[in-house]
């Protein structure tokens, strides 16, 4: 488990996605970037329940995966809440519970940060952390940022190949 564990940023350029694909089969391509439409439908009842209970997405992820305690507005809405101590987790990496559709020997994770991270150094460890404290198996990582959503909170997408 922790012999070298391969773990690098890629592009998630489409093209680029096609290429690396071309020449490692378990990192997703272009046409594996989507999710089923069933797993697509379920997202989206997903954000709608995010919208209607939680202030924003970004208190959703800190009180859901962070584990943060929540305070209700007058609005009905729930909001995060700091820990009043410094000792708390400060990146996350969780299984994609609407992952694409990947090839079949790649698992999708998504980590999650609770400030930018700019370093690649930094964001690789703490992958590697992840990985051997969840007992996850994996030889090979790449990961990279989604530029599209969910900007209010900085997280990557991982991709593990699992064979």
């Amino acid at each position: 488990m922790t012999d070298y564990i391969d773990i690098k940023k890629i592009s998630s350029d489409r093209d680029d996605l096609d290429k690396l694909n071309l020449e490692e089969n378990w990192i997703p391509s272009s046409l594996n970037t989507r999710r089923s439409e069933d797993l697509q439908k379920k997202y989206e009842i997903q954000l709608k329940y995010i919208d209607d209970w939680y202030l924003s997405f970004k208190d959703y992820i800190l009180c859901e995966i962070f584990n943060f305690d929540c305070e209700m507005t007058n609005d009905g809405k729930l909001i995060h809440v700091y820990p009043e101590n410094d000792f708390y987790i400060k990146s996350r990496l969780e299984i994609n519970k609407f992952p694409y559709l990947l090839p079949k020997n790649t698992k999708h994770y998504v980590m999650w940060f609770l400030e930018k991270q700019t370093d690649e150094n930094i964001i690789n460890q703490n992958i590697l952390i992840e990985i051997i404290s969840k007992n996850i198996f994996a030889k090979k990582v790449v990961w990279y940022e989604n530029p599209k959503i969910h900007n209010d909170i900085y997280h990557i997408h991982v991709f593990l190949n699992i064979n």
